[in-house]
């Protein structure tokens, strides 16, 4: 996961901006009991507690960081965390508490955020739905990000349609899942939950798809209603959107010779 995460993360160099401009202007002044995230806004993992924090109306800090240029105040923070795989090459996101503790590894950031802010929760009261929004999590860690990340990667026009093909297939198993619940917009109905937090990155990412592989979603969308729903549902949520670059300054991004993102036709 370590390779996948470093091919996700980066930014710009460490600077303090204001987090939660929708829902509070916040200083960037530090204090003691300053929530800090150190994030990155091109980092599908950094995304997910970022999504977290303005769901639960959390006033934040976010530190934008470059992971191939990381300040001595993000290794320090990192180090110090709870959650840290121990890499020598520390990984966003990091949050710091109010108290003052730290938490790396977006899944811990956000059990943990759960934990400490309770309303509105990011997993339902009912026992049934809260074990199928987790088990749709692990099976969208384990299938779409890496059918993702393939599609990505591939810069070989003959490898690429087999690579797309295996992600329409995860698609047409999305689809099936997505009708889990008879309610919606979202998986389990009304309400944004941890799937959802945890899928969202990859959608917000096939602005690069369509750029750098020609891919027409707006027919994917056609034939898939359900993710269409839910597509359009998180789109609408600010608290959702504020959590990333936009789609050209994240086409651009992954067009860096780190990254090495080329146009298939």
């Amino acid at each position: 996961m370590s390779s996948f995460l470093l091919r996700f993360s980066g930014g710009i160099s460490a600077v303090s901006l204001a987090g939660m401009s929708l829902f509070e202007t916040v200083s960037t002044k530090k204090h003691d009991d300053e929530v800090i995230l150190y994030a990155s806004k091109y980092c599908p993992f950094s995304q997910r507690a970022w999504i977290t924090l303005n769901l639960k109306r959390v006033p934040f800090v976010v530190k934008e960081i470059d992971l191939f240029n990381k300040s001595d105040e993000f290794v320090a923070a990192y180090k110090h965390s709870i959650g840290n795989a121990g890499h020598t090459n520390p990984e966003v996101p990091v949050l710091r508490t109010s108290d003052g503790q730290y938490i790396s590894n977006s899944v811990s950031v956000l059990r943990y955020l759960d934990r400490k802010y309770e309303n509105p929760s990011i997993f339902p009261p009912d026992a049934f739905q809260y074990i199928a929004v987790e088990n749709f999590a692990t099976w969208i860690a384990e299938n779409v990000y890496p059918a993702l990340v393939d599609v990505m990667l591939c810069n070989d026009k003959e490898g690429i349609n087999a690579k797309m093909a295996a992600f329409q297939g995860i698609w047409d198993q999305m689809e099936v899942k997505m009708g889990d619940f008879e309610e919606g917009p979202f998986y389990a109905g009304k309400e944004i939950y941890f799937c959802d937090i945890i899928l969202w990155p990859v959608f917000a990412r096939l602005c690069l798809l369509e750029y750098y592989r020609a891919m027409d979603f707006d027919e994917w969308f056609a034939r898939y209603p359900k993710l269409n729903q839910w597509y359009k549902a998180m789109k609408a949520n600010k608290a959702v959107t504020e959590s990333i670059a936009t789609n050209d300054e994240m086409i651009e991004y992954y067009g860096k010779p780190i990254f090495s993102m080329q146009k298939i036709i």
